[in-house]
């Protein structure tokens, strides 16, 4: 019973640093937006994506009469994640990831 309960706590910990819940907003509403070529919605848009250290976004927004962005989103070091690395080494893999909140501009054509 000991060497489950262990295990669960090791689980929690290791799949709670696993990824954010990103906001992407717009300064124009319900423009279409695109995450490595899948559609996740409309603006503002609120998304889970993974911490992992080899994972790269990119993203693409799209609305009628105004010029298509396209670029990478910005990511951060997750201290809290690398701080349960010290003690569980995997974590480490997570420690950065995309921020939780980025704001892009949209020009008219």
């Amino acid at each position: 019973m000991k060497k489950f309960v262990t295990l669960i706590v090791i689980a929690a910990v290791f799949l709670s640093g696993c990824a954010t819940m990103v906001r992407i907003d717009t300064n124009v509403p319900d423009a279409k937006i695109t995450i490595n070529g899948q559609p996740v919605g409309t603006a503002p848009v609120t998304t889970s994506l993974s911490d992992a250290i080899w994972e790269n976004y990119t993203f693409t927004i799209q609305k009628d009469g105004y010029k298509t962005v396209r670029g990478v989103l910005n990511k951060e070091f997750k201290v809290g994640t690398f701080i349960g690395g010290l003690f569980l080494w995997p974590l480490l893999l997570w420690t950065y990831g995309p921020q939780p909140f980025q704001t892009f501009e949209l020009e008219k054509q």
